[in-house]
């Protein structure tokens, strides 16, 4: 009876501890099953939440700007602190239409309204805009806010054009280049009076002459000036940039009619930093060499096709202590001379070519 008993108690016993195995097993895969659950939970939702800003994302980086500008600048800053992609946002700042051939008044009236910080517009080689699309942007908000405006390569602008810059008041940058309208030296003047502030203006290419050149006085500030293949530009031009101009420190006067003369008021402007006299035929090696004494600052010199640079001029050109570009092509220059300068002053670009 006895062993029967103890028998019991043992069986009882191990049923016990089988019954708190299972109990314990059962409770460790609840909470497997929770903590499973919470996983699950939380890799949905960070699914969801990649999804949400993936969406973002993928927007195109022109979408994003648009409603940047859209924006004051709390919001934009506040909008830039939400991730990476647009903290690199920025609202439009440049409008560029340039060489979209199919672009009218009318894509750039729709497109205008979008784009709210406009500092620079670039319309170069639309063939199919009028005076309208100049009307348009100085009728915009930002108009006064513009520092730079293209109209190379317009040829449906004309001198009509010029009475909307009255809105242009703080710009700085303006390209004409190839502007076929028959513009007088009195519409012109109006339009330097309007936009006094230019610090660059690019005339290459138009029927400009020495009367326009010098109403540029009113352009104190000016810097860079560009009268590439402006045929009617003489050596009074020059007279008159370097009595009138005192800041201009970058000149190209490419494929003019100056002479000696007009190099020599040249060598006045002892400020200048670019110059190009490219495929100009009547001058001296003297009076380049004058010159290249006066603009000891010449970082960047162009006489392509100058058929009077020889080496006796070459050899002066290697005193010039900023120089950092050289064009020479077509040159009366020795190729050992062009070596030896090459060894001479390695950090120099230069640029030749021989017949």
């Amino acid at each position: 009876m006895i062993k029967r008993k103890r028998m019991r108690k043992k069986k009882e016993k191990a049923n016990e501890r089988r019954s708190l195995i299972r109990i314990e097993i059962e409770i460790f895969h609840t909470m497997d099953d929770k903590r499973m659950n919470n996983n699950d939970k939380k890799e949905k939702n960070e699914e969801k939440e990649i999804e949400y800003f993936s969406f973002w994302n993928r927007l195109p980086r022109d979408i994003i700007n648009v409603i940047f500008s859209l924006l004051n600048r709390q919001d934009r800053n506040n909008a830039r602190s939400v991730c990476s992609e647009w903290k690199k946002s920025r609202p439009f700042e440049f409008a560029n239409f340039a060489k979209k051939g199919n672009t009218n008044d009318l894509i750039i009236m729709q497109s205008l309204p979008f784009l709210l910080h406009l500092t620079s517009i670039s319309l170069s080689g639309l063939l199919f805009i009028s005076n309208q699309s100049i009307k348009c942007i100085s009728q915009h908000p930002s108009s006064t806010q513009l520092l730079s405006l293209n109209l190379s390569y317009c040829k449906s602008l004309n001198q009509e054009c010029f009475g909307y810059f009255a809105a242009f008041k703080n710009l700085q940058r303006l390209n004409l280049k190839e502007f076929s309208g028959t513009v007088t030296p009195l519409q012109y003047e109006n339009l330097f009076q309007l936009v006094s502030g230019l610090e660059y203006l690019n005339l290459a290419y138009t029927n400009i002459n020495d009367p326009i050149v010098a109403r540029m006085k009113i352009l104190v500030q000016l810097k860079e000036l560009n009268l590439w293949g402006c045929s009617n530009i003489t050596d009074t031009s020059l007279k008159h940039l370097s009595n009138n101009n005192p800041l201009l420190n970058h000149l190209s006067c490419r494929l003019t009619s100056i002479s000696d003369y007009g190099l020599n008021f040249i060598s006045r402007m002892k400020q200048l930093i670019e110059l190009d006299i490219s495929c100009t035929k009547d001058i001296s090696p003297a009076e380049f060499k004058n010159l290249l004494e006066q603009c000891i600052h010449l970082k960047s010199l162009h006489v392509f096709a100058c058929q009077w640079i020889n080496d006796e001029c070459f050899k002066q050109i290697q005193t010039l202590p900023d120089l950092k570009q050289l064009d020479v092509s077509y040159c009366k220059i020795s190729r050992d001379s062009i070596q030896q300068f090459s060894q001479l002053k390695p950090h120099v670009s230069v640029v030749s070519a021989y017949h």
